[in-house]
């Protein structure tokens, strides 16, 4: 007889909170379903060729695998124990002191004293060094005057800034190595777009059919059990089985990842899995607590609020990608085809006819069925329909946001495509011109005034005139690259001076809104003050020796008044158009 829930023990070492989530850089890893979900990334490639390296030199090496909490340092460098021998010393988590008084800065010091700028050269020490990048910062900072080497390398290599230069060429240094795991995404840049290929190996890692996957086998050990058709986990894993399921989880949360700029580590990732697999709030506390409440208890009209394509659009406080996933539901977005299919639904008496189509991947489509038949929320099953046919049609939604649009846009300006960016740079320049209200007049921009009235508006000619980038590369695939798009203009009053500006997805979507005729309001000026910040500087820069022009609002009608400045005589004139 089983005494726990073999699916959701094994899920559970996904956790971040699990014990099974830290891993020990000084030891390799022996657990069955670490060494099963493995997959080398790229960072741990390169990681490999710098140790490889570095053993070949006769000099003091430190190798510093710098990172964020929780992005896989200690887990690549229990896996590469192999590699690195008995060459390097390795020291981890330098969050910790070696004595109790001491602090991480003191243990730092004691490790790295022979890479002082005093000791470097006569050392033959040789250290890999997995530090998360704010300890880094502020090392540096305190012991700077000892580590002057040190700092420069870091600096020159922009270790610390977020603002690095696209698939940026690491500094020979006869001492120093380095690998930065923030410079690396779950995801890739391409020509056809944003692709997934790390998240969408672990998804199918975790889905496949192979005897060596213990999450598959506990699965298969209780998908017989008298409870095991009524249970939520199993259901959400069975959605999970479906590849196109997969393909579409794995896109949504890269789009959730770029679109709020969040940063995601890789043990996060595995924390997400448990997350939408397992719902929340089906942890108990016993598996007998379980199978009572699951087999004798269950409340048949409960079963589609633990379904994955419900639950992943209902609980934003489970984590901020959660939340991001909330401003992603289908129910937010209207399709005329799908509209009319909801008032039918609306209106039946027997709602699960229009649901047959959707459930039939659920080996439990009969209880499902039923379970809609017998719940009366007519809005609570528009949602499920919503979002079941979001996962079964999702290419009719894509046309309604521009992920794919930015996306593209993003490729073109790492890879420097000049003749690409055009169409941003096209869009940056309208949407400026319409910022604060449209006008008739080819470029020419609305000067917001001091005081609010509704008689004349005043405005000037702008010429916004584009920096394109120097560098370009025929690169199919960016591993490293910034994700927001960053767009230079030419100072319109200071010669030589540059502008530039990033436009992340939220700022891309306001622009193109932008141009269809939407105005910004108080809360969007707050929420983009950089670029609000970023116009003015190319609106009103040098406003006092331009001409103005004073329109009374009489749209579709001449000028009426134009302000000038004469430099000879030092005096503005004023006359009528």
């Amino acid at each position: 007889m089983l005494n726990h829930h073999p699916l959701v023990f094994e899920l559970e070492k996904l956790k971040e909170s699990s014990r099974e989530a830290v891993a020990d850089s000084n030891a390799k890893i022996e657990d069955e379903l670490k060494k099963y979900l493995h997959i080398e990334r790229p960072v741990e490639t390169h990681l490999r060729d710098i140790i490889s390296k570095a053993k070949e030199s006769d000099k003091a090496q430190l190798i510093l695998v710098c990172g964020n909490v929780g992005d896989g340092k200690s887990h690549i460098l229990s896996l590469l124990k192999d590699d690195i021998g008995t060459d390097f010393k390795v020291h981890n988590d330098a969050t910790e002191s070696f004595e109790p008084q001491g602090s991480c800065i003191d243990t730092l010091d004691e490790i790295l004293t022979p890479f002082s700028d005093e000791n470097i050269e006569s050392a033959r020490d040789k250290w890999i060094l997995a530090i998360n990048l704010g300890t880094l910062s502020n090392f540096l900072e305190e012991k700077s005057d000892r580590y002057q080497e040190l700092r420069k390398y870091v600096e020159k290599n922009q270790i610390l800034s977020s603002d690095v230069d696209v698939e940026p060429e690491q500094e020979e240094h006869q001492y120093f190595k380095f690998v930065n795991f923030t410079d690396y995404h779950l995801y890739t840049l391409t020509s056809q777009g944003i692709k997934a290929a790390i998240v969408d190996d672990l998804f199918d890692k975790v889905a496949a059919n192979d005897k060596k996957n213990p999450i598959y086998r506990a699965y298969l050990s209780i998908k017989d059990e008298p409870w095991g058709e009524k249970c939520p986990v199993v259901l959400n894993y069975e959605f999970f089985l479906k590849e196109p399921n997969r393909k579409l989880l794995s896109s949504l949360l890269i789009q959730v990842l770029l679109k709020e700029k969040k940063i995601f580590s890789f043990r996060r990732l595995l924390n997400f899995i448990h997350d939408i697999i397992v719902p929340y709030n089906l942890e108990l506390s016993s598996f007998d607590e379980y199978t009572k409440k699951i087999v004798t208890k269950w409340n048949t009209k409960k079963l589609p609020d633990y379904l994955i394509p419900f639950y992943l659009f209902e609980n934003p406080n489970i984590s901020k990608i959660f939340k991001g996933l909330g401003s992603m539901d289908p129910c937010l977005s209207r399709i005329e085809k799908l509209d009319e299919r909801l008032i039918h639904l609306n209106i039946t008496d027997k709602p699960s006819e229009h649901f047959q189509e959707l459930l039939t991947e659920y080996s439990q489509a009969k209880e499902l069925l039923e379970a809609i038949d017998k719940n009366n929320e007519k809005e609570k099953i528009s949602r499920l329909y919503i979002r079941l046919y979001f996962f079964a049609y999702y290419r009719e939604f894509e046309a309604l946001d521009y992920f794919k649009d930015y996306s593209t846009a993003l490729y073109a300006f790492n890879s420097g495509n000049i003749r690409a960016l055009r169409s941003s740079y096209d869009m940056v320049k309208e949407a400026i011109l319409k910022w604060n209200g449209n006008t008739s007049t080819m470029n020419k921009v609305l000067i917001p005034l001091a005081v609010n009235q509704e008689k004349y508006r005043v405005f000037k000619d702008v010429e916004l005139e584009e920096v394109l980038p120097k560098k370009s590369t025929d690169k199919e695939v960016f591993l490293q690259f910034y994700p927001q798009l960053k767009l230079t203009f030419e100072h319109p009053s200071e010669k030589g001076k540059e502008i530039t500006v990033d436009i992340d997805y939220s700022l891309y979507v306001l622009l193109r809104m932008v141009i269809k005729g939407y105005r910004p309001n108080q809360l969007d000026r707050r929420n983009y003050i950089k670029f609000t910040r970023f116009l003015d500087e190319l609106t009103l820069s040098g406003a006092s020796n331009q001409k103005l022009y004073v329109d009374e609002v009489n749209l579709g009608k001449a000028i009426d008044f134009i302000i000038a400045y004469n430099s000879k005589y030092e005096e503005f004139t004023f006359s009528k158009n």
